[in-house]
């Protein structure tokens, strides 16, 4: 197995693991581990929601997950098809660094226009 292959398995078990955890931590009590941002500014960072998104796809809630932080999701969908697609190899551009830190910058840039537009509205 090759290292990409190897980095992939390994962040995914990494975040599945940790995922779950929390995951049964805040079913079982009830607490979710509050927005620094938003206690301090009062704004909306472009994570607000991710836990509500998290705790509706365990539910296989696909429109609350979306409703929960609609940016986040759609750059989860994308970057688990680009992972997927280096897992497998095809195609080959996928696993090029110029299109892995492109989609990068833009994930960032997605993000942050989200967090401006969410709190400007």
């Amino acid at each position: 197995m090759g290292i990409m292959k190897k980095r992939i398995l390994k962040i995914y078990g990494v975040t599945l693991s940790v995922g779950l955890i929390y995951y049964v931590w805040i079913r079982l009590t009830g607490l979710a581990i509050p927005c620094l941002c938003y206690e301090l500014t009062g704004f909306l960072c472009p994570g607000c929601g991710s836990s509500r998104l998290f705790l509706r796809l365990g539910e296989f809630n696909i429109t609350g997950a979306f409703n929960a932080n609609p940016a986040l999701f759609v750059l989860l969908v994308f970057w688990n098809a680009v992972a997927l697609l280096c897992f497998v190899g095809k195609p080959r551009f996928v696993s090029d660094r110029r299109f892995i830190y492109t989609s990068l910058f833009v994930s960032i840039a997605v993000l942050l226009s989200y967090c401006i537009i969410r709190n400007i509205t």
